[in-house]
Order: structure tokens, then C-alpha cells, then sequence
């Protein structure tokens, strides 16, 4: 049962920064990866972390889930990260439910950001944790 409510709420999330044009026209169009190829150059989001566990109550079954995206830059600085972002986060904030599941929550719970590949490349990576009820 939590395999596929985490499957759901990425591709939930996943459908949403799609069809958003803000964030195609900073990332450019069908950005967002499972994971990103290696010939790709950013900017992308790629899918960083899931975490599922067990939120069932006495009635009903349910489940918590932890997913975190990672945003990657074509620049050192980490401007380009940030303002892609707060677009994400506006595009994730506005998701009210996905197919076959109740979303009682999905709360934004921290932002890092930083550098790696010897500081070539700047990251940021947003964590969200979400609950579902199974219908």
C-alpha cells in the first residue's frame, strides 16, 4: 500500500511542474527526471528521496510519506536554484488531492541548497511530507 501512494503523489507533482508554464520557461520543457540522465545539462528537477512508513489508524489505512526533490543548476551561484525553487514550491503548494487517495497533508518541511562537483554545480533540494489516506 505505500509504494503506490508515493508512486502517486510524484507523479502528481511530476504532472503539475509540467503543465506549469512559469517553471518550463526557467527549466525549459520536460525537465524533470526519476532520476537525470548523464548526457543532460541542467537546469532540471530530479527525484532525490522517498520515504514511506505505515500511518494507518484502528478504521483506516494510511500512509506517511517523505519525498524530496533535487533542483540543479547550470551555474555556480545558487540564485538559478532557488528561483526554480520557489517556483516548484508554489506549483507543489497548490496540489489539493491525487487519484485514489485522500492527501490529508502535503507541507512543505525544508529547503537546503549548496555545491558539489568541486563547486561546479549548485543544488537545492526541497522536502516535502505528505498523508494519505487510502480510499
Amino acid at each position: 500500500m505505500s509504494a503506490p501512494a508515493a508512486i502517486i503523489l510524484w507523479k502528481t507533482m511530476r504532472d503539475a511542474l509540467l503543465s506549469d508554464n512559469a517553471h518550463a520557461a526557467k527549466c525549459g520543457p520536460d525537465r524533470i527526471f526519476d532520476e537525470a540522465p548523464g548526457a543532460v545539462d541542467p537546469p532540471y528537477i530530479a527525484l532525490a528521496d522517498v520515504r514511506s512508513r505505515d500511518w494507518s489508524t484502528a478504521s483506516d489505512a494510511g500512509t506517511e510519506i517523505t519525498l524530496a526533490l533535487e533542483i540543479w543548476s547550470k551555474h555556480h551561484g545558487l540564485y538559478e536554484c532557488l528561483e526554480i525553487a520557489a517556483l516548484a514550491e508554489t506549483v507543489i503548494n497548490g496540489i489539493a488531492s491525487i487519484p485514489d487517495n485522500n492527501l490529508v497533508l502535503l507541507q512543505f518541511q525544508r529547503l537546503d541548497s549548496g555545491r558539489r562537483e568541486r563547486g561546479t554545480r549548485a543544488f537545492a533540494r526541497l522536502t516535502y511530507r505528505a498523508l494519505v489516506d487510502s480510499i
